[in-house]
């Protein structure tokens, strides 16, 4: 799951994600739902699913509505920097 500033925003993001994951992964592209409206797009490669929300959109209707009741998981941030290949940074 990972969020955008704006609907553009994640509609980029979206875009960027699928041709990494083309160029440089074997996960086949099976589907791209909520392209079209941009507040939430699910991008589906069979055994992973990536959810990209206008940040917005997901604090006012998921967060506090439909996911409210799931355990929230916070990451550091650095680890998650470390292990980025420096191609991508």
């Amino acid at each position: 799951m990972c969020f955008g500033r704006s609907s553009r925003h994640t509609q980029a993001i979206v875009r960027e994600v699928a041709l990494v994951a083309e160029q440089h992964t074997s996960f086949p592209l099976l589907a791209v739902e909520g392209l079209d409206v941009g507040e939430w797009i699910a991008i589906d490669f069979g055994s992973l699913i990536l959810h990209v929300f206008d940040i917005s959109s997901y604090a006012t209707t998921f967060k506090e509505g439909m996911w409210r009741h799931l355990d929230t998981i916070d990451y550091p941030t650095s680890s998650a920097e470390d292990s980025i290949s420096p191609s991508f940074q």
